[in-house]
């Protein structure tokens, strides 16, 4: 299979017969892309770890500052932090449980938390006034969220064996 490295338009009446809109692509050694330049000069670059998770995403013109720059830090399969070097202020931190369920995080939202029960359905959201309230609940006859009751009706549906 052959890799994309060049993205055009075809013109019609009047209009030039093909438009370069993006290209040359690059990639990385397994397939994906590690950066692109648009036919406005703007190029996009992606850095991989060994893990292939995004490390670094950036979207600047050949001259002048960076529209998006963001460097990611991985532990594991968890993204702990985005640091965002364009605008600061954007940038978040990332907490999990030992479940990998998200316990925290912090950015230009605010602080948000959650706790969840045994079976790691959330119980509890801790987010600033600011940001809607979206209520949940968990009925006790199927363990499974429902904004308006459990529905299931078959076992398959329940989760439970027949």
């Amino acid at each position: 299979m052959e890799r994309v490295s060049q993205v055009a338009v075809v013109g019609g009446t009047g209009f030039p017969t093909s438009v370069n809109v993006a290209g040359p692509l690059v990639y990385n050694p397994y397939g994906h892309p590690a950066s692109l330049t648009f036919g406005n000069g703007v190029i996009e670059t992606y850095g991989v770890n060994s893990d292939y998770h995004i490390t670094s995403f950036k979207l600047a013109p050949t001259v002048g500052s960076a529209l998006i720059n963001r460097t990611f830090s991985w532990t594991g399969e968890t993204l702990d932090s985005i640091a965002d070097a364009a605008v600061p202020g954007n940038s978040e931190t990332l907490t999990y449980s030992k479940r990998h369920a998200l316990n925290a995080a912090t950015g230009p939202y605010g602080a948000l938390s959650w706790t969840y029960d045994v079976d790691h359905n959330r119980l509890t959201q801790r987010r600033p006034s600011r940001i809607p309230r979206i209520p949940i609940s968990f009925p006790a006859s199927c363990n499974r969220v429902r904004p308006r009751g459990c529905l299931a009706t078959t076992p398959l549906e329940t989760g439970r064996a027949m």
